[in-house]
């Protein structure tokens, strides 16, 4: 099944209406719509995209996203619009749909009308490149630009200063993964290269610091805004994981994922957000040594939620984290580890690399059964 058909599938059961309320409400047979949600077929003209969005009164955001997956031009006749295809350049990203990632910027960049949108524009389409440096220099040239265009754009001083951190974040991601790699390969190879684990750590340290205070500086400017605070206590538990002295990281970490938790604005945060939140929690609580507290949080999570991949994947690193070496705690991460494969073989590759499952990865008992998690 394509993506368009998954959304439209979704956007219709959504609405109440039936594969024949629809085929009707577009002037095709009910097996037209069958195939375009079987994924089959897709819309061969936009006009059909269009009637289907005005049957069923889709929101802007979904809308747009219907049409581009569709293979049509987004509406970006509104500044709102404009917005919503900034959004959707970074959900397909983070998808990996980047060649519909590069579709928007290249509808936006023929659109735009002033100086700081292309800035803008730009900068997003550095990022999408990783081409980190232009995507920076392009996003303080739109901080430095924002009040000259305040009322040319819809996007906020905060949101486009938390766009400036969020290129150090992903700068640190790439090279914080550089790094899990490079320490698991000394450990496996029993060698030792001191200096270049130190140099990649003081670059992630020097793009986690700058991406932290940016992160601040925006939810000084739009507090309560959720995706930022997302961002921070994203940036603490990552942050965590590269410093020996990690508790005050781990603690910032669970601060901002109770806000996220605890937040009252529901049309603003997704209830997978909140659940994400809770399970990062329990990780946060399990590298800080607090077995029972996070063995109850994420048990209870799995118990509510017993198909969530993610789920089981922290439970197996909690459980690993503080099994001193106890071979039935072992034996309960290792059932996790397995429990996830059989819901998504993704996890395969952060089984093989991560840090919090050190203890199952050398222990005698479980090594090879480790090994064959990721290597079948």
């Amino acid at each position: 099944m394509n993506s368009f058909a998954e959304e439209l599938s979704q956007a219709r059961k959504l609405k109440g209406y039936s594969q024949a309320n629809l085929a009707k409400a577009i002037s095709y047979d009910r097996s037209y719509v069958s195939k375009l949600e079987s994924g089959e077929r897709t819309p061969s003209e936009r006009e059909t995209v269009l009637k289907i969005i005005s049957f069923l009164e889709t929101d802007l955001y979904l809308s747009n996203k219907l049409l581009i997956l569709a293979n049509f031009e987004p509406n970006i006749n509104t500044r709102e619009s404009y917005k919503t295809c900034l959004k959707l350049i970074e959900e397909f990203k983070n998808k990996g749909l980047l060649k519909k990632a590069k579709d928007i910027i290249r509808s936006l960049k023929e659109s735009s009308s002033n100086k700081f949108d292309f800035t803008v524009i730009l900068a997003y389409s550095y990022l999408l490149e990783k081409d980190y440096r232009k995507a920076i220099e392009n996003y303080q040239n739109a901080v430095e630009d924002y009040d000259n265009n305040i009322r040319n754009t819809c996007i906020t001083k905060a949101e486009t200063i938390h766009n400036l951190g969020n290129v150090y974040f992903e700068r640190g991601l790439e090279n914080k993964k550089a790094l899990e790699h490079e320490f698991m390969t000394q450990l496996e190879n029993n060698y030792s290269n001191p200096e270049f684990i130190e140099k990649l750590k003081a670059e992630i340290t020097g793009d986690f610091s700058i991406d932290h205070d940016k992160f601040k500086q925006a939810l000084m400017l739009q507090p309560g805004h959720s995706h930022i605070i997302d961002q921070l206590s994203r940036i603490c538990l990552n942050w965590s994981s590269i410093e020996v002295n990690n508790a005050k990281y781990l603690k910032d970490s669970i601060y901002y994922y109770e806000k996220i938790i605890n937040s009252e604005n529901s049309c603003q945060i997704e209830p997978s957000k909140k659940l994400q939140a809770s399970i990062y929690t329990a990780l946060c609580l399990g590298r800080l040594k607090e077995f029972s507290q996070a063995k109850t949080l994420i048990n209870t999570i799995i118990n509510n939620s017993p198909g969530i991949d993610e789920g089981h994947y922290i439970k197996g690193c909690i459980y690993s984290l503080n099994s001193n070496n106890n071979p039935d705690i072992l034996g309960f991460a290792f059932e996790s580890l397995k429990k996830v494969i059989e819901i998504n073989p993704v996890f395969k590759e952060r089984i093989k690399w991560s840090k919090d499952l050190l203890n199952l990865r050398f222990n005698p008992n479980f090594k090879n059964e480790f090994r064959s998690l990721y290597e079948n």
